[in-house]
């Protein structure tokens, strides 16, 4: 009765499935294991493929061309043999031995429930801290408060939903690039009025980019967000920098700190790869290319 889905590109991934298996073996459910390598190198796949041999009810897939996050999600869901459909992002980790458990007491409670996510309390080296700090400190939110804005709160990295809602309402693929596709998903969802549950179920994220490629994924993020906005979603406002960019725009000062911005770019840029980052400059950091990406669109 239980699909776990995860995509993956690149990532060691037999700690993670080794974890599951052993959780699935004590649950008295039918179940599989789907792992899809989406554009990931030959050789990685092939490590992963060696580790995972010995691992039953296990679909092990390589993708050859990179088909994108929403694409490879709604394959896996498409595939899927049973109707529950819990999708983990392959660089995750269980924290204990309850984790599906835990799922499974209120896989009836919502067509959707989020389980959330945790990170490492020791401190990474250097490259890996920015990404580190805006995990802790942005992502980890209680399930009471997620609650509360149960859609926007909603993200694909450890996400129980009910199969039939998932091919309703699938992902959008004509989002290419990085980040917010689990957004606008969730928008999609809100108009269907699928009902969504938060809960204290996290999963432990170890796959921290460093500063660099956090930064040039955060500019992409900011163009599908650019895009999105270009709809007029009013749930989009739940978003703190949306709200703020729209409240510049009406004020008609969008340009100009978008010039101040690119004049202190680089001190911006010294400051988030410091050993000392900055979560406030990250957010004018991201703002910035918000501002970019919507004058691009105009």
């Amino acid at each position: 009765m239980l699909s776990i889905l995860i995509p993956n590109h690149n990532y060691p991934v037999e700690q993670l499935v080794t974890s599951l298996y052993h959780q699935l073996q004590k649950l008295e459910i039918e179940w599989e294991i789907r792992c899809y390598e989406d554009g990931s190198d030959e050789g990685s796949y092939l490590q992963n493929k060696e580790a995972l041999a010995l691992i039953p009810h296990l679909h092990h897939q390589w993708i050859r061309k990179n088909m994108g996050r929403s694409a490879i999600r709604n394959k896996l869901a498409k595939d899927a043999k049973y109707p529950y459909l819990l999708f983990i992002d392959s660089d995750m980790q269980c924290p204990n031995e309850d984790y599906l458990a835990n799922y499974l007491k209120h896989k009836n409670d919502a067509d959707a429930i989020y389980g959330g996510v945790s990170y490492n309390l020791n401190k990474p080296d250097g490259k890996l801290l920015l990404r580190w700090q805006y995990g802790k400190h942005r992502e980890v939110i209680p399930a009471m408060i997620r609650n509360g804005k149960p859609y926007i709160s909603l993200k694909t990295c450890n996400l129980l939903i009910k199969k039939e809602l998932m091919l309703k309402c699938p992902f959008d693929e004509r989002l290419k690039k990085y980040g917010h596709e689990d957004t606008l998903h969730a928008i999609y969802l809100s108009k269907i009025q699928a009902s969504v549950l938060h809960i204290e179920n996290p999963m432990l994220h170890l796959g921290l980019e460093d500063t660099e490629i956090f930064l040039e994924k955060s500019k992409m993020a900011m163009q599908n967000l650019a895009v999105m906005m270009d709809r007029d979603e009013q749930m989009l406002d739940e978003i703190n920098i949306v709200s703020f960019y729209r409240k510049i725009k009406k004020m008609k000062i969008s340009n100009w700190l978008l010039f101040g911005f690119f004049m202190a770019e680089p001190l911006v840029v010294f400051i988030l790869i410091s050993p000392f980052p900055s979560l406030y400059f990250y957010d004018i950091y991201k703002l910035g290319y918000l501002i970019k990406a919507c004058n691009e669109k105009t």
